[in-house]
C-alpha cells in the first residue's frame, strides 16, 4: 500500500498527426486515475477501467491506437487511445510448478 502522503505518476505521450496527447496514471493512497489530457493540458477522457480493487500501476506502452497498462495485480489491461474505452483484460499467466 503507498502511504497517504506519497504520489506517483506514469506518463505516456502519443503524438498521431498534428494531435497530442498526454496519458496519466495517477497513484494516491486511496485511488488511481487514468486519463488522457490534449495539448491544452485539457481533459480528454477518464478510463473505463474494470478492475475496482485493483488499480493502474503503470503504462506499458502505446502502439497504434492501443493503450496497454498494467494494474497492481499483474492484470493487463487495454484501452482505446481515443476514447479510453476498454477494448479488453486478461489476468497474469501463473508459471508452471
Amino acid at each position: 500500500m503507498i502511504p497517504a502522503q506519497t504520489s506517483q505518476f506514469a506518463l505516456a505521450r502519443i503524438q498521431p498527426g498534428r494531435t497530442r496527447k498526454i496519458l496519466v496514471a495517477e497513484t494516491h493512497a486511496t485511488c488511481c486515475t487514468l486519463y488522457c489530457l490534449d495539448g491544452d493540458l485539457r481533459l480528454l477522457w477518464l478510463a473505463e477501467w474494470p478492475l475496482t480493487a485493483d488499480p493502474c500501476a503503470t503504462i506499458a506502452g502505446v502502439e497504434a491506437d492501443v493503450l496497454t497498462a498494467v494494474s497492481v495485480g499483474g492484470v493487463t489491461v487495454r484501452l482505446d487511445t481515443a476514447t479510453g474505452r476498454l477494448l479488453d483484460c486478461a489476468a497474469p499467466v501463473a508459471a508452471a510448478s
